[in-house]
């Protein structure tokens, strides 16, 4: 029989739940870090369950997603201002990115 532990830690895996110190591991960060970015709002989104903080895998698909498009897009800007990039050419890479970019919340 399970202790009301281990059917916790069961229930949390299967509804997709991460605690802040799986979320660090994952990301090979500090959960300093992890923290950090809960407080300043600039971190995957989370929710409280009584006392403890979770993460989603959703919530993290969507923030690894949109952080990369962000970078992206800065180094585009950034070529562009520069005079190295075609600004039609960048229009064309976002049209691209955007077609082949799969829909971070309907991943699995």
């Amino acid at each position: 029989m399970n202790t009301p532990n281990e059917t916790g830690t069961q229930l949390r895996i299967q509804l997709g739940l991460l605690l802040p110190d799986e979320l660090a591991a994952l990301l090979d960060v500090e959960l300093s870090t992890v923290e950090r970015w809960r407080r300043e709002g600039t971190g995957p989104d989370w929710t409280r369950l009584g006392q403890r903080v979770y993460y989603t895998h959703r919530a993290l698909r969507m923030w690894v997603h949109t952080n990369m498009m962000r970078d992206k897009f800065s180094v585009m800007d950034t070529a562009a201002r520069a005079g190295d990039v075609d600004p039609a050419d960048i229009a064309h890479f976002i049209e691209m990115e955007e077609a082949a970019s799969p829909d971070p919340v309907s991943a699995p």
